[in-house]
């Protein structure tokens, strides 16, 4: 099918100066008091080619989308931080230092606060309960937070 610049614009919904520049170096059928006419699959394949803007390669319609994909993400990222649906990094930081900083004090300071209460235990069992009982105090401190009685 034959077909002009205007007609291929119109077609594809495209600028008529876009058609005119991806068309460039397309070798028209004819000439006509319709203008320039073009074969139809011809015109239509290079109208539809990937862009290639440089001579890097580089289609500057998907460095485009690219870029909007990527402004989106910024966004969608800042509007995340506003609802606080993100925590900082420095914040999580703090939160495990905290925490492993309480776990080793209460771990190290465990001797001391079982050699005094141990003394007066003869049972060995009886020993058993009141270690596992301190040192389980601790790790249910630890879970909820808490800085565990006694340090």
């Amino acid at each position: 099918m034959k077909v002009n610049i205007k007609q291929l614009a119109d077609l594809v919904e495209l600028n008529y100066r876009t058609v005119k520049s991806r068309l460039r170096g397309l070798t028209p059928l004819e000439e006509s008091s319709k203008g320039i006419l073009y074969n139809s699959a011809d015109a239509l394949a290079l109208i539809y080619q990937p862009e290639k803007d440089s001579q890097d390669g580089l289609n500057l319609t998907a460095e485009r989308a690219r870029l909007a994909k990527e402004q989106a993400d910024g966004q969608s990222l800042k509007n995340a931080e506003s609802r606080k649906e993100l925590i900082p990094v420095s914040q999580i930081k703090e939160a495990w230092a905290r925490i492993i900083t309480s776990a080793r004090n209460n771990f190290l300071a465990l001797p001391s606060r079982l050699s005094r209460i141990l003394e007066t235990i003869d049972d060995t069992a009886e020993r058993e309960r009141v270690i596992d009982e301190e040192i389980r105090a601790i790790l249910i401190s630890l879970a909820e937070d808490k800085e565990t009685p006694g340090t």
